[in-house]
């Protein structure tokens, strides 16, 4: 399973709609780490204000609070929010 995350994160690197799909697919699989991922490479494709990347930190955001990383998710919010008012 790794193999194939790994080979289907190569595919269309900076395409973010691409990514963002597999992330949701990863998640609704079960495959949180592998989601993490494809959720944090969405970000940084950027830009941050982008609906993309907002959307890809609102979903992260909720895998980490789902994983019970409530510190971290509220980072990744805090980061994703204050992309919306610059």
């Amino acid at each position: 399973a790794k193999e194939a995350a790994d080979r289907a994160f190569g595919l269309n690197p900076n395409e973010a709609n691409a990514h963002l799909e597999v992330a949701q697919h990863l998640q609704r699989q079960g495959a949180s780490d592998w989601s993490e991922r494809e959720f944090r490479h969405v970000i940084q494709l950027g830009p941050p204000e982008g609906i993309n990347a907002i959307y890809a930190g609102t979903l992260l955001a909720d895998l980490l609070h789902d994983k019970g990383d409530d510190e971290q998710a509220a980072q990744v919010l805090e980061t994703t929010l204050a992309s919306l008012a610059k």
